[in-house]
């Protein structure tokens, strides 16, 4: 008996063909993660920027309004603004460019925005605020597990103020001045300062603030009658001031060696304010608790946060 089957054909792929194919997959594969870890990258780099944008806006926004509305009264003798520079208490050196600023303005949420309504509005429309850089916890104090720089804002409504800040300050005593009066309060009377009042939840403004700077500018009458402007910045460094009070009469400054400043700028008048700050990224912020050295490195600074800074014109006296 003869056969005439045929051999069944065997259909594959050969080696070549699919080391070609892998080649290729491997080629989609690459693309796809370079693409995705570049979108990844953006959003997240989008997402950071956004975010110390927000604070950033938070903080200028408040302080904006504030200074917008600054009283400066030359027929009262008085201290209505004082610019400290001081870090942030507990921060072991992460930040060493940073102010507390305490002045007096027509704020417009004194008495808790409560303004016209009886029995809370007691017709005063000076209040005394005070704005601080602190390293804690945002909302659970003593708590070192998140800790991060937060800015509070403390108000004194009208009628504390005119008790206990207005008419109470004297340039020849240190214990006097405005700023120690506002934190640690009248040494000649029962009030007690607002040290510890300042750092409460409810005087939260932002956080990640890791650099609060503030540039004074203040026009000086030269003999000929034209009008020069100084500008003097609270911040360390060999440019930068201590500290910057204006007075009813005056203002003085005295940069971090204890030198005083050119006579001229006395008399004075102060115009504007610069607001500039240094805002962190969260993960930097988590990477400052483990090492609070990495804020002296410049280049961490530059890849892990962002600047941000407003002129804000002030009332003129």
């Amino acid at each position: 008996m003869k056969s005439n089957s045929k051999g069944a054909s065997r259909k594959g792929f050969t080696i070549i063909e699919l080391m070609v194919a892998m080649t290729i997959t491997a080629i989609i594969v690459g693309v796809l993660v370079t693409i995705t870890g570049s979108a990844v990258d953006t959003w997240t780099r989008s997402r950071n920027e956004l975010r110390a944008a927000r604070q950033a806006e938070a903080m200028i926004n408040v302080l904006s309004k504030d200074l917008e509305s600054l009283v400066v009264r030359s027929d009262r003798p008085q201290e209505w603004l004082s610019a400290i520079l001081t870090p942030p208490e507990g921060d072991e050196g992460r930040s060493t460019n940073a102010a507390r600023l305490v002045f007096f303005t027509a704020a417009t949420d004194r008495y808790e925005g409560q303004i016209g309504i009886n029995n809370v509005d007691m017709g005063g429309d000076i209040s005394c605020v005070g704005y601080q850089l602190d390293w804690k916890d945002p909302v659970s104090v003593g708590s070192q597990q998140f800790e991060t720089f937060v800015l509070n804002r403390h108000l004194a409504n009208p009628d504390i103020t005119f008790e206990n800040l207005l008419g109470q300050t004297d340039k020849t005593d240190p214990a006097r001045s405005l700023d120690s009066l506002f934190v640690n309060g009248n040494p000649t009377t029962a009030f007690g300062g607002f040290d510890d009042d300042m750092d409460q939840d409810r005087n939260f403004v932002c956080e990640n603030v890791f650099q609060f700077t503030m540039v004074f500018h203040v026009d000086i009458m030269e003999v000929d009658g034209s009008v020069q402007t100084q500008l003097v910045s609270v911040s360390p460094g060999n440019d930068g001031m201590e500290v910057f009070r204006v007075h009813h009469d005056s203002i003085q400054a005295q940069d971090t060696i204890g030198a005083v400043p050119d006579a001229a700028l006395a008399t004075g008048v102060l115009t504007a304010v610069e607001v500039s700050l240094t805002v962190l990224t969260d993960s930097a912020i988590v990477q400052l608790r483990e090492n609070p050295e990495l804020s002296e490195s410049p280049d961490w600074l530059k890849k892990n946060s962002y600047h941000f800074s407003r002129l804000v014109q002030v009332p003129r006296k």
